[in-house]
């Protein structure tokens, strides 16, 4: 018997004005199995809500440790990718300045040209400290290789005035 048969047994009893005892046992013994079956319900809906709130907090754990391997791999390959690169040429320039600069050494290519970057171990270039000190010419020394650029007629020729500035930085 359900909830509603139940319910309309005691609905034909009241209206008889019988005070038929089986009704009445078997409408309290059907108030105490529904109560019984919603009691185990609600513990199981409580385990379940239980579950899930473990379940989400394992769940944001787990998704802090992906994005904290990810930065690791990330810097992990930043890493690698600079040390790969550090003091490798990043391109060839030929013995005359008129032709372009190579990607690729050759025996006319024979003049490496680097570069650098700092980076920190959080990944991000380091400009307030640079890895080598810096080379600065005097006023008197920029004056007299800007004169010497402004009166080149050749492209060699202001070659050569760019060697000597390098030579003149690197001797300080």
């Amino acid at each position: 018997m359900n909830a509603n048969e139940l319910a309309d047994e005691l609905d034909k009893c009241m209206e008889d004005g019988s005070t038929d005892l089986v009704c009445v046992e078997q409408a309290a013994t059907m108030l105490r199995q529904q109560q019984e079956k919603l009691t185990k319900y609600e513990l199981r809906h409580v385990a379940q809500r239980d579950r899930i709130a473990i379940l989400e907090m394992q769940h944001k754990q787990q998704q802090a440790e992906i994005e904290a391997l990810k930065k690791e791999a990330a810097l992990q390959r930043l890493s690698d990718f600079t040390q790969e690169a550090d003091n490798e040429p990043i391109a060839w320039m030929h013995q005359n300045p008129d032709y372009p600069i190579s990607k690729h050494s050759s025996l006319e290519y024979n003049i490496p040209l680097y570069t650098y970057e700092q980076i920190t171990p959080s990944g991000f270039l380091n400009a307030s400290k640079p890895i080598y000190p810096a080379k600065t010419l005097t006023d008197e020394e920029i004056e007299d290789f800007t004169v010497r650029i402004y009166n080149c007629r050749t492209g060699a020729e202001a070659h050569e005035i760019v060697l000597a500035i390098l030579r003149k930085a690197q001797d300080k």
